[in-house]
């Protein structure tokens, strides 16, 4: 019986060796071929390990993009069958994983209707839109009016109280001057738990709206990041970035990121 199970066992060693050394030679024949985009990384679990390759995977397709005439043209970049290969490495410090995420070049095409890979300096703000559209109506020329008969003088009126109206919530100038910065802000605000919130940052990040996150632990530039603050998955609100001062963009106000003390937060930084 012993004998069947140390054969079985020498079997499974084998088999997983054979498995990792195909796995291997695909990530080495997929790195020597000029027709992809690749980025690895290997750290203690596939998450971080997935979270760094992904990262290097983005700022690889940014260069790529920024190196295409056609593409750097484009408002959108689309990236199709984004596809990734895993491999475990048994190494001295301990057991590490590591991850290899590919791309094809050839799947890297610009859309003109499609937001799956945006270049915001490529995007026309909404102000600007708005600001033209708003010129143009000027210049165009205006009907006629008639004259209008003057009316009989009437008796001077009783005076009458102002009327009341009601304070504009938070104060509009406070919003990101990019309109696809503060889309960013709004579509995370919106997100209805922190496990959504996590969810679209990782897109974000995909998309290169979103450069990097984290927890607080590993912020290394805590007064140029914004901070999403919640409380469990309760999201509360989003702070701009600053010393003292910052923006809170749920209720437009100042605020300042001591008043959180105790509460849970991502730190992340935003593309220019």
């Amino acid at each position: 019986m012993k004998k069947h199970l140390l054969t079985l066992a020498l079997l499974l060693a084998v088999s997983a060796a054979a498995l990792a050394q195909s796995v291997s030679k695909q990530i080495n024949d997929i790195k020597r071929n000029g027709d992809f985009i690749s980025a690895e990384a290997t750290m203690d679990t596939e998450a971080q390990a997935y979270q760094v390759a992904e990262e290097l995977l983005s700022k690889q397709l940014e260069e790529y993009v920024g190196e295409q005439k056609a593409l750097k043209k484009a408002p959108n970049v689309i990236v199709k069958d984004v596809a990734g290969k895993a491999e475990k490495l048994q190494m001295s410090r301990g057991t590490m994983t590591r991850v290899f995420l590919f791309v094809k070049k050839s799947d890297v095409i610009a859309a003109d209707n499609t937001r799956v890979f945006v270049q915001p300096k490529n995007t026309p703000a909404k102000e600007t839109v708005a600001k033209k559209k708003a010129e143009e109506s000027k210049s165009a020329p205006q009907p006629a009016v008639a004259p209008q008969p003057t009316a009989a003088p009437q008796p001077a009126a009783s005076p009458q109280p102002a009327p009341v109206t009601e304070a504009t919530e938070g104060d509009q100038s406070l919003r990101l001057q990019k309109a696809w910065q503060q889309t960013v802000i709004d579509d995370l605000l919106a997100c209805a738990n922190v496990t959504e919130a996590r969810a679209k940052m990782n897109r974000m990040r995909a998309e290169l709206k979103l450069k990097r996150y984290g927890s607080p632990d590993t912020c290394k530039n805590p007064v140029k990041s914004f901070w999403l603050i919640f409380d469990g998955e309760e999201i509360i609100t989003i702070l701009g970035p600053g010393t003292a001062d910052r923006t809170n963009f749920r209720s437009l106000t100042i605020d300042n990121l001591k008043n959180y003390s105790g509460k849970d937060a991502i730190w992340f930084t935003m593309s220019n």
